[in-house]
């Protein structure tokens, strides 16, 4: 009798053993993925193409926005707005840049605007900022990887540019509003008044070209023409004694 009920104990225990691990089992196939299972994901090239696809898209650009403050309406001030655009579902966008103290961050197409832009604006115009822009895939089984590399250069404010100097050639690269090169000042002003004066000698060439060019073609018009022009006086002077000779015999 208690051999039977010791069988009967140990049936029972082996019971609830073997459904503690079929519940366990089910457990772990119910187990969502997390961003740690993900690097263990298989990114198969049919997926990695479409992602590929939709890295090729994304373009990055910039534009300097000029504002004034109400307590100082004669001054303008500048930002730069970075534009990123096409940024679809399926990548996201990791930026980086090398400001001091930059931290990476990313963005997705959740963050576009109206105009189906993503903007990000940059306020300290004093330095030249060199972004890299990664697009990465969003897709559970290539999260992360990098599918593209863009780099954009965002040139700095040039504080030079207002010089009175500068009024007269705008178009001269130290004379532009934003520069991508860092100016000498102490070189400035010899380098845009040396500018300034070959514009004017150049000027002064063209003119001189012009007038002896204009000379020289009347020269060659004249040897060209020679025999016409002759010919012409010829006939000029005939036509001039003729009337002189009339007005005499119509006096007498």
């Amino acid at each position: 009798m208690k051999k039977n009920v010791c069988y009967f104990l140990l049936a029972l225990l082996c019971l609830f053993a073997f459904s503690g691990v079929v519940k366990a089992d089910e457990q772990a196939d119910k187990k969502e993925l997390t961003i740690e299972d993900l690097p263990n994901m298989k990114c198969g090239s049919s997926v990695k193409s479409k992602g590929l696809a939709l890295a090729s898209e994304v373009k990055v650009s910039y534009e300097t926005v000029e504002y004034k403050t109400e307590r100082d309406p004669n001054v303008i001030y500048y930002f730069v707005d970075i534009n990123i655009m096409n940024v679809q579902d399926g990548v996201f966008v990791e930026v980086r840049s090398n400001k001091p103290n930059s931290t990476p961050f990313t963005v997705d197409s959740s963050k576009k605007n109206s105009d189906g832009i993503i903007k990000l604006r940059q306020r300290d115009t004093s330095e030249i900022v060199n972004y890299t822009f990664y697009v990465k895939a969003q897709t559970v089984e290539c999260y992360g990887e990098t599918l593209r590399t863009i780099r954009l250069s965002v040139p700095k404010y040039n504080a030079l540019s207002q010089r009175a100097v500068c009024a007269e050639v705008p178009e001269y690269y130290m004379c532009q509003t934003f520069t991508s090169v860092n100016i000498d000042s102490a070189k400035f002003l010899k380098s845009v008044t040396d500018y300034k004066e070959s514009l004017e000698n150049k000027s002064t060439a063209k003119v001189e070209k012009g007038e002896v060019g204009l000379l020289a073609n009347t020269k060659k018009a004249v040897s060209s023409h020679k025999t016409l022009i002759i010919g012409l006086v010829l006939i000029a002077g005939a036509v001039v004694t003729v009337l002189v000779i009339k007005k005499k015999r119509s006096v007498l």
